[in-house]
């Protein structure tokens, strides 16, 4: 025991099991630590100072104090045995962390998605006898290293391995360390490089003198036993007689597949489309008709540093964000394959699914008639409460003394605005206000009253003309939330068609227009009513002006900057 020259804080232990080193760092000398009340180190405690504790200053990887204990647990246990005890041991508390990570697909659930592959007994006994007769002494260890190398990347479960190389190895003198070569290999932080010159089990064969005949059926034998099928652990969801796309994990690829098997020979040919997969993929499901099917993909590539989120939006847009990141490498393909990996997630039940209503509001739930607040919290009103609003309104309405009737009229319709959409969706609507007349007259003012009976103001629902001027932009401001929204200065979406043609519809529908894209057809819904404020009137147009409230304001409502200074100091309207 000495202290640490990489950490000079804490002691360093070294226990020696066999060739093996198991190094260990903690804060305080090993006679100092309450292990003595764990049962399963009580034994240890007595029988420590038995065994050599050496300085160690190899800088090799740290173990954790379990795994250390552990170690010297199995080493009092009987030497013959340490080595199965600690894989076995080793297993059981990896069981949820590393054994997974090797083998895991990122899918939650899947059918697809295990701890790897299981043989059967009698699957295990074929290969140890295919194997036996030419497991010689002087080519033991790298039939086993060849073996534990192509059980992992066959995806054999672990203990299936173990049994196998147990099974193989059980009459040699260091079966012991035979087992710690697959412990070796298992591992997920194994460094090839220090095996690469191992040969595998044919060369050891042929080393030997065997037949090339021989090693041929030994070789398809042991394939078929242990080979995985073509597709194991991926997803694949089919595109026609002889196409497919596939999901791989293990490449974190995305692939298009033409199959093509003659005469029990594979010619078929793969086509990267996505150099990343879908690790998760959640699908929005909203009850209401007015919106598209929305996702969620959490993806993970070797060429990124960090799994990257797209969504909730549609397929078209992730299509897009993937391109514009660069991770499509077959245009071609991309358009056909994405529909297949949603529909192959949901298929196989490795999707999450929500189907509930996203988007903030008040809603009228079609099953059951009854409205519901999505994401807002509904509070019970208490008298105090009531009494503070009414003195708040009262107070407003002293200073509108010559608006009064303008004020109750907004004021109203600011109440029942969150709820307009619902009374579309019962095949009523209300008109939207449309405030104009000379600047400084309270035209502003008074549409943000109307955002504080629902929150405050914010460059979500408080926002200039410029920002609600082209169908894509009104169509996005207006799918946010059920909640009024003021626009200031919009006689530029009043001056175009398209956008007047979209207003008209958004007012009385539940759809602000419906489009193509690619070939989905979306419709953009118009849940948010809208205030509308100008110095000018709308232009000549009788269809749209009968779905307005119209209120002028006159020069002579105009306030002074002494009277605008005042109402701001007291109510600090731009200042929540």
């Amino acid at each position: 025991m000495h202290n640490s020259p990489l950490k000079p804080h804490l002691y360093e232990y070294i226990i020696k099991l066999q060739n093996a080193k198991h190094r260990f760092l903690h804060e305080k000398p090993i006679c100092e630590l309450n292990i003595s009340d764990d049962s399963l180190f009580k034994k240890l405690y007595s029988e420590l100072k038995k065994y050599e504790i050496v300085p160690y200053s190899e800088g090799k990887s740290e173990l954790s104090i379990k795994h250390f204990l552990e170690s010297l647990y199995f080493f009092l246990d009987g030497i013959n045995q340490i080595i199965q005890r600690e894989f076995k041991i080793w297993l059981s508390i990896k069981n949820e962390t590393l054994m997974q990570d090797y083998t895991k697909t990122g899918h939650k659930d899947s059918k697809s998605s295990n701890n790897g592959r299981k043989i059967n007994p009698d699957e295990i006994e074929m290969v140890v006898s295919l194997l036996r007769p030419y497991y010689l002494p002087d080519y033991q260890t790298d039939i086993v290293y060849s073996l534990a190398g192509l059980m992992k990347n066959e995806r054999i479960k672990p203990e299936a391995a173990m049994e196998i190389v147990d099974r193989l190895t059980e009459n040699d003198e260091d079966n012991a360390q035979k087992l710690r070569i697959l412990y070796r290999i298992y591992d997920e932080n194994i460094n090839w490089d220090e095996i690469k010159e191992i040969k595998s089990i044919w060369g050891s064969m042929e080393n030997q003198g065997v037949e090339a005949e021989q090693i041929r059926v030994v070789k398809k034998e042991l394939y078929r036993i242990i080979k995985a099928p073509k597709h194991d652990g991926m997803i694949t969801g089919p595109m026609g007689s002889d196409t497919l796309t596939i999901i791989n994990p293990f490449k974190k690829q995305i692939l298009y597949e033409t199959v093509n098997v003659r005469n029990n020979k594979d010619y078929s040919r793969t086509t990267i489309v996505v150099d990343a997969y879908p690790k998760e993929l959640t699908v929005y499901e909203s009850p209401l008709v007015e919106e598209t099917r929305k996702f969620e993909i959490i993806f993970e590539s070797n060429i990124a540093h960090r799994p990257f989120k797209i969504g909730p939006t549609i397929l078209e847009d992730i299509i897009r964000y993937l391109k514009e990141s660069g991770y499509v490498l077959s245009s071609k393909y991309i358009n056909d394959v994405m529909p297949v990996v949603v529909n192959a997630y949901i298929r196989n039940g490795i999707a999450n699914i929500k189907k509930e209503i996203e988007s903030p509001g008040f809603f009228i739930d079609s099953k059951t008639g009854q409205l519901l607040a999505v994401k807002y919290d509904v509070k019970e009103v208490t008298i105090d409460d009531i009494k503070q609003g009414l003195e708040v309104l009262e107070e407003f309405a002293d200073w509108f003394s010559s608006q009064k009737i303008k004020l109750a009229t907004i004021l109203k319709w600011g109440l029942i605005s969150p709820f307009i959409f619902a009374k579309k969706q019962l095949g009523n609507w209300v008109e939207w206000p449309f405030l104009y007349g000379k600047a400084g007259s309270g035209k502003t003012t008074m549409g943000k009253m109307v955002l504080y009976l629902w929150g405050e103001p914010n460059n979500t629902n408080d926002i200039g003309g410029s920002s609600f001027n082209t169908e894509a932009r009104i169509g996005d401001r207006l799918k946010q939330f059920t909640f009024p929204i003021v626009v200031n200065e919009p006689m530029g979406t009043f001056e175009k068609i398209g956008t007047v043609e979209m207003l008209k519809s958004a007012i009385e529908r539940t759809n602000s227009r419906g489009r193509y894209e690619g070939r989905t057809y979306r419709n953009i819904p118009s849940f948010s009513p809208v205030i509308l404020t100008s110095n000018r009137a709308i232009p000549d147009d009788d269809a749209m002006a009968r779905r307005l409230l119209i209120i002028v304001f006159s020069y002579s409502e105009r306030k002074s900057s002494e009277e605008k200074a005042a109402f701001e100091k007291k109510f600090q309207m731009d200042n929540p």
